[in-house]
This record gives C-alpha cells, structure tokens and sequence, in this order.
C-alpha cells in the first residue's frame, strides 16, 4: 500500500492510499477527492493516484513519502 497525506493550511486532514490497484480516501471528503481524480483519469487507479501527488490549490496541499536516496 502507498499512500499520499493530504494537508489544509492548519492541519493534516488524512491520507488517500492506493492499494492493490483500489484508490481510496479514508474520510468521506478524501473519498470524493479519489473518486474524482479516478474518473478523470478514466479507471485507472494508478494513474490517478499519480496526478494527486504534489497537487496544491492553496487551500489542500496533498503529497507522498519522501523519495528514498
């Protein structure tokens, strides 16, 4: 499992995991985020999961585990 941790401005809001190839949100407002960014990159969980990586708005910063040197 992956996850990427989703933050506002104040606080860590939760985390979206990808999990044998199911993308999902662990608050039902991280569920809808999923479930958008899944239909926009037509069922493909993967590749869903990559487009949220570094997505900022200046309300929601979402990000992975830091790469490993």
């Amino acid at each position: 499992m992956t996850a990427l941790t989703v933050y506002s401005t104040t606080r860590t809001l939760g985390q979206i995991t990808l999990d044998s190839g199911e993308l999902a949100g662990d608050t039902p407002g991280l569920q809808e985020v999923a479930a958008s960014a899944l239909r926009i990159a037509g069922g493909n969980a993967e590749d869903a999961y990559d487009s949220l990586n570094g997505f900022t708005n200046g309300y929601i910063t979402i990000v992975g585990p830091p790469l490993e040197d």
